[in-house]
């Protein structure tokens, strides 16, 4: 592969020169403009004016990333709008096309909202100016990648709702087509955690507060969404003279499967407790709301 080179039949002196690392080359059959296929490349195919040189079109029609073009197999069509080459991906071949004609820039724009809750999808709304055109869509979250596509309305849009338990990036492709290029965009939303908390073990509850024989018998469960280790805040608090004051606060580690619990080891009996528990964030989920434990006392 090399530059591209034009003769003058005359005296067969060099008359131009395109870089183009190109595996096969082309003229029209006019002489004014001049076709390369290149391997490996989001622009396979490009159309050089062969006076001057510059380029003219550029093809997004790529077929698959790693084929090969058969030499000689480069052709305009008859009426010069189009290119046709085969190319091969290993032992399979296949016929590619491409414009010649100007190829539009992508008006792709998204946007993409997070979802207020635990268990919500996200929003991605996208654009292409384009009515029914194909994008896809690289979803990332926990190390993992899912691949959809969709096609958008008659009036160029798309709104797709994304269903993910973590923090996510979003890659959005405009596949674009022979008169389309390509463009890719990148955004990205945060999913909120989810916590819940409630004293268990009580032998009774009256006027919804939970009530204990011995201090020994207080236990408070609680439990993370997505179901995984995170670092939680927790905050006993004691109920004196109409508010609620601290008496206790730590940092808590739930287990890998998001579970937790804490055992009253010594306290006042006759007085209401209870737990506050928050999440502040990380990488994998954003802040999760703060929760309170239902008011309980020994009696």
């Amino acid at each position: 592969m090399g530059s591209g080179q034009r003769y003058t039949t005359a005296d067969l002196s060099e008359s131009g020169r395109f870089g183009s690392g190109s595996q096969d080359v082309v003229y029209s059959a006019g002489g004014t403009s001049l076709a390369t296929a290149t391997a490996g490349s989001t622009e396979l195919f490009q159309v050089f004016n062969a006076a001057s040189a510059s380029i003219t079109s550029h093809s997004t029609a790529s077929g698959p990333s790693d084929s090969m073009i058969d030499t000689g197999t480069l052709h305009y069509s008859a009426d010069g709008t189009l290119l046709y080459a085969i190319a091969r991906d290993g032992y399979d071949a296949e016929l590619v096309t491409a414009t010649t004609q100007t190829v539009a820039k992508s008006r792709l724009t998204a946007s993409v909202s997070s979802p207020a809750k635990y268990g919500q999808a996200a929003k991605l709304q996208i654009a292409t100016g384009r009515a029914h055109s194909k994008v896809t869509l690289v979803v990332t979250s926990d190390g993992r990648s899912q691949t959809v596509s969709r096609t958008t309305t008659a009036a160029g849009k798309a709104s797709i709702p994304i269903t993910s338990a973590y923090n996510s990036d979003v890659t959005i492709t405009d596949v674009g087509d022979l008169r389309h290029a390509t463009k890719t965009l990148t955004r990205s939303f945060k999913v909120p955690a989810k916590l819940s908390i409630a004293p268990t073990g009580f032998y009774s509850s009256r006027g919804g507060i939970r009530h204990y024989h011995s201090i020994a018998a207080v236990h408070v469960d609680f439990r993370d969404w997505p179901q995984r280790q995170m670092a939680l805040q927790l905050a006993l608090q004691i109920r004196i003279n109409g508010q609620w004051l601290t008496t206790d606060a730590g940092t808590y580690t739930t287990t890998s499967d998001g579970r937790g619990a804490i055992i009253l080891k010594s306290g006042n009996k006759g007085r209401l407790y209870r737990v506050v528990l928050k999440f502040a964030g990380d990488s994998f989920n954003r802040k999760a709301p703060t929760v309170t434990s239902t008011s309980f006392i020994v009696d």
